[in-house]
């Protein structure tokens, strides 16, 4: 209690796992499942919502966290309309040298997709494992058409909304997590 991490919401999306899960609910952790087959894009909304706090870590079941990035989260107030997004994946995701702790916006966004050498929509691959605004990512969340749900751009999908609305995403270069999903 009163450190960073006072909850952990571990959401099942209606798998057979969510019985072995429910074994490790306790106090600050609780296991959730969707009613159905949600995928991310309509399941990180619902997550969401079975959250209780202002700011929450999205992390996917692959990927681990490091103790730099706990160091980065202590370190700064996040504002308003900004997701955070991870500046390192360890082994293969680096934005450091492209993005360094940069602002990304809409109008940025668009203006850097043509630049060479340059692959800005790498930013926008993935948002997992993003710091968020609980309350604005579900305002946004309300636009999505669930059609999308199942397609494979799913994220950019919901990034691009994310952006259109006003809202941003900031690259911070000290924020890093581990991506295991390759086992390693």
């Amino acid at each position: 209690s009163g450190g960073l991490v006072n909850e952990i919401v571990i959401q099942d999306d209606f798998t057979e796992d969510y019985e072995l899960l429910k074994k490790y609910e306790c106090d600050n952790i609780k296991v959730r499942q969707n009613p159905e087959h949600l995928f991310p894009l309509l399941g990180r909304p619902h997550l969401l919502n079975n959250c209780k706090n202002d700011w929450v870590l999205l992390m996917d079941s692959d990927n681990f966290l490091n103790e730099k990035t706990f160091e980065a989260l202590h370190s700064f107030t996040p504002e308003p309309g900004v997701i955070y997004m991870p500046g390192f994946a360890w082994p293969e995701f680096d934005f450091r040298s492209q993005y360094p702790d940069t602002f990304i916006d809409l109008k940025l966004a668009a203006n850097r997709v043509n630049v060479p050498g340059v692959n800005w929509m790498n930013v926008l691959l993935n948002t997992s494992n993003y710091l968020v605004p609980r309350k604005e990512f579900l305002e946004v969340a309300q636009g999505i058409d669930p059609s999308f749900a199942a397609c494979p751009f799913e994220v950019i999908y919901f990034n691009y909304l994310w952006l259109k609305s006003g809202r941003r995403f900031f690259c911070k270069s000290n924020y890093e997590y581990v991506h295991g999903l390759r086992g390693d």
